[in-house]
Protein backbone atom coordinates (compact mmCIF):
# COMPACT_ATOMS: atom_id res chain seq x y z
CA UNK A 1 0.00 0.00 0.00
CA UNK A 2 0.92 3.43 -0.75
CA UNK A 3 0.92 6.50 1.73
CA UNK A 4 -1.41 9.00 0.25
CA UNK A 5 -0.67 13.18 1.25
CA UNK A 6 -4.24 14.48 2.04
CA UNK A 7 -2.96 17.50 0.26
CA UNK A 8 -2.33 15.65 -2.96
CA UNK A 9 -5.08 13.37 -2.80
CA UNK A 10 -8.21 14.21 -0.55
CA UNK A 11 -9.40 11.73 1.34
CA UNK A 12 -12.52 11.41 -0.34
CA UNK A 13 -11.11 10.06 -3.39
CA UNK A 14 -8.01 8.12 -1.93
CA UNK A 15 -9.91 4.59 -2.04
CA UNK A 16 -10.07 5.38 -5.96
CA UNK A 17 -6.87 6.86 -6.16
CA UNK A 18 -5.43 3.64 -4.19
CA UNK A 19 -7.70 1.02 -6.64
CA UNK A 20 -6.25 2.81 -10.11
CA UNK A 21 -3.08 2.61 -8.61
CA UNK A 22 -2.92 -0.61 -8.15
CA UNK A 23 -4.64 -1.63 -11.89
CA UNK A 24 -1.62 0.25 -12.65
CA UNK A 25 1.18 -1.63 -11.01
CA UNK A 26 -0.82 -5.42 -11.72
CA UNK A 27 -1.52 -4.99 -15.27
CA UNK A 28 1.71 -3.26 -16.12
CA UNK A 29 3.48 -6.31 -14.14
CA UNK A 30 1.41 -8.23 -16.27
CA UNK A 31 2.28 -7.27 -19.35
CA UNK A 32 5.68 -6.76 -18.69
CA UNK A 33 6.10 -11.02 -17.42
CA UNK A 34 4.66 -11.52 -20.83
CA UNK A 35 6.49 -10.16 -22.72
CA UNK A 36 9.72 -11.05 -20.76
CA UNK A 37 7.99 -14.55 -21.31
CA UNK A 38 8.11 -14.21 -24.83
CA UNK A 39 11.38 -13.29 -25.00
CA UNK A 40 12.90 -16.07 -22.83
CA UNK A 41 10.59 -18.35 -25.16
CA UNK A 42 12.31 -21.94 -26.15
CA UNK A 43 15.67 -21.71 -25.03
CA UNK A 44 16.73 -19.02 -24.19
CA UNK A 45 20.52 -17.59 -24.40
CA UNK A 46 22.81 -15.09 -22.95
CA UNK A 47 21.56 -12.37 -25.40
CA UNK A 48 18.37 -12.93 -24.84
CA UNK A 49 18.29 -12.19 -20.74
CA UNK A 50 20.69 -8.73 -21.94
CA UNK A 51 18.26 -7.80 -24.14
CA UNK A 52 15.80 -8.04 -20.94
CA UNK A 53 18.18 -6.43 -18.67
CA UNK A 54 17.89 -3.10 -21.38
CA UNK A 55 15.13 -3.28 -21.59
CA UNK A 56 14.17 -3.26 -18.02
CA UNK A 57 16.80 0.22 -17.31
CA UNK A 58 14.84 1.71 -20.32
CA UNK A 59 11.77 1.17 -18.81
CA UNK A 60 12.98 2.37 -15.24
CA UNK A 61 14.68 5.88 -17.20
CA UNK A 62 11.02 6.47 -18.28
CA UNK A 63 9.48 5.77 -14.72
CA UNK A 64 11.62 8.16 -13.49
CA UNK A 65 10.53 11.04 -16.08
CA UNK A 66 6.66 10.41 -15.16
CA UNK A 67 7.86 10.64 -11.42
CA UNK A 68 8.91 14.17 -11.57
CA UNK A 69 5.84 15.28 -12.90
CA UNK A 70 4.20 14.43 -9.71
CA UNK A 71 3.11 17.66 -8.20
CA UNK A 72 4.62 18.79 -5.10
CA UNK A 73 2.58 19.37 -1.95
CA UNK A 74 2.74 22.89 -0.66
CA UNK A 75 5.38 22.59 1.98
CA UNK A 76 4.41 25.79 4.44
CA UNK A 77 7.00 28.67 5.00
CA UNK A 78 7.86 28.03 8.75
CA UNK A 79 9.19 24.19 7.65
CA UNK A 80 10.15 25.63 3.97
CA UNK A 81 12.76 28.11 6.24
CA UNK A 82 13.86 26.33 9.13
CA UNK A 83 17.86 25.37 8.94
CA UNK A 84 18.10 22.02 11.13
CA UNK A 85 18.55 19.23 9.20
CA UNK A 86 16.61 16.09 9.43
CA UNK A 87 16.61 14.39 12.37
CA UNK A 88 17.22 10.75 11.18
CA UNK A 89 17.59 9.09 14.10
CA UNK A 90 14.72 10.71 16.24
CA UNK A 91 12.58 9.46 12.68
CA UNK A 92 13.45 5.98 13.14
CA UNK A 93 13.28 5.77 16.78
CA UNK A 94 9.82 7.42 15.71
CA UNK A 95 7.01 4.61 17.20
CA UNK A 96 4.79 4.76 13.58
CA UNK A 97 7.68 4.90 11.43
CA UNK A 98 9.72 2.32 13.33
CA UNK A 99 6.59 0.22 12.87
CA UNK A 100 6.47 0.72 9.17
CA UNK A 101 9.52 0.17 8.84
CA UNK A 102 10.37 -3.32 10.11
CA UNK A 103 7.12 -4.14 8.59
CA UNK A 104 8.23 -3.14 5.12
CA UNK A 105 11.10 -5.09 5.78
CA UNK A 106 9.59 -8.08 6.90
CA UNK A 107 7.65 -7.95 4.16
CA UNK A 108 10.23 -7.33 1.70
CA UNK A 109 12.19 -10.46 2.87
CA UNK A 110 9.27 -12.81 3.11
CA UNK A 111 8.17 -11.43 -0.77
CA UNK A 112 11.91 -12.03 -1.86
CA UNK A 113 12.19 -15.35 -0.46
CA UNK A 114 8.18 -16.53 -1.63
CA UNK A 115 9.66 -15.11 -5.05
CA UNK A 116 12.89 -17.21 -4.95
CA UNK A 117 10.96 -20.42 -3.67
CA UNK A 118 8.14 -19.98 -6.19
CA UNK A 119 11.09 -20.05 -9.32
CA UNK A 120 13.45 -22.69 -8.02
CA UNK A 121 10.14 -25.56 -6.84
CA UNK A 122 9.09 -24.44 -10.80
CA UNK A 123 12.61 -24.99 -12.79
CA UNK A 124 13.89 -27.91 -10.53
CA UNK A 125 10.91 -29.67 -9.07
CA UNK A 126 8.27 -28.96 -11.88
CA UNK A 127 11.25 -29.23 -14.95
CA UNK A 128 9.24 -25.37 -16.01
CA UNK A 129 11.40 -23.73 -18.84
CA UNK A 130 12.19 -19.76 -18.02
CA UNK A 131 9.28 -18.76 -20.40
CA UNK A 132 6.55 -20.96 -18.50
CA UNK A 133 7.55 -19.26 -15.38
CA UNK A 134 7.20 -16.04 -16.40
CA UNK A 135 4.05 -16.56 -18.04
CA UNK A 136 2.73 -18.44 -14.56
CA UNK A 137 3.98 -15.23 -12.94
CA UNK A 138 2.36 -12.50 -15.20
CA UNK A 139 -1.03 -14.61 -14.09
CA UNK A 140 -0.10 -14.16 -10.66
CA UNK A 141 -1.08 -10.07 -11.44
CA UNK A 142 -4.50 -11.13 -12.79
CA UNK A 143 -5.40 -11.84 -9.43
CA UNK A 144 -4.65 -8.98 -7.90
CA UNK A 145 -6.42 -6.97 -10.86
CA UNK A 146 -9.64 -9.39 -10.31
CA UNK A 147 -9.30 -7.88 -6.28
CA UNK A 148 -9.66 -4.36 -7.24
CA UNK A 149 -13.28 -3.96 -7.87
CA UNK A 150 -13.65 -5.37 -4.54
CA UNK A 151 -11.38 -3.28 -2.39
CA UNK A 152 -11.44 0.22 -3.91
CA UNK A 153 -14.63 1.15 -2.61
CA UNK A 154 -13.77 -0.65 0.93
CA UNK A 155 -10.32 1.29 1.22
CA UNK A 156 -12.31 4.40 2.38
CA UNK A 157 -14.69 3.26 4.35
CA UNK A 158 -13.08 0.32 6.40
CA UNK A 159 -9.31 1.65 6.12
CA UNK A 160 -6.15 -0.27 4.87
CA UNK A 161 -6.01 -2.46 8.08
CA UNK A 162 -8.38 -5.19 7.23
CA UNK A 163 -7.41 -5.48 4.08
CA UNK A 164 -4.11 -5.79 4.59
CA UNK A 165 -5.13 -8.61 7.75
CA UNK A 166 -6.80 -9.86 4.96
CA UNK A 167 -3.95 -10.23 2.31
CA UNK A 168 -2.17 -11.29 5.41
CA UNK A 169 -3.82 -14.54 6.13
CA UNK A 170 -4.59 -15.47 2.45
CA UNK A 171 -0.65 -15.48 1.91
CA UNK A 172 0.23 -17.36 4.83
CA UNK A 173 -2.22 -19.78 3.96
CA UNK A 174 -0.56 -19.84 0.28
CA UNK A 175 2.37 -20.68 2.10
CA UNK A 176 1.35 -23.55 4.50
CA UNK A 177 -0.32 -24.74 1.78
CA UNK A 178 3.28 -24.59 -0.44
CA UNK A 179 4.95 -26.30 2.83
CA UNK A 180 2.57 -28.92 2.90
CA UNK A 181 2.77 -29.70 -0.73
CA UNK A 182 6.78 -29.61 -0.29
CA UNK A 183 6.83 -32.30 2.58
CA UNK A 184 4.50 -33.98 0.86
CA UNK A 185 6.35 -34.57 -2.45
CA UNK A 186 9.68 -33.89 -1.05
CA UNK A 187 12.31 -36.13 0.02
Amino acid sequence: MVAVDHRIVPPSLRGKYLARDAFVQNAGSFVTFLIAAACLAGEPRGLQFAILFAFSAVMGAISLSFLKRIPDAEIPEEIRSSKPGVPWLAMVRHPPFKKLLLMLIGYSVAYGGMTAFTVAFLKVEAGMAEGKILVLTSISFLGGLSSLWFLGSRLDRLGSKPVLTFSFAMWMAVLVGCAHFQGVSGP
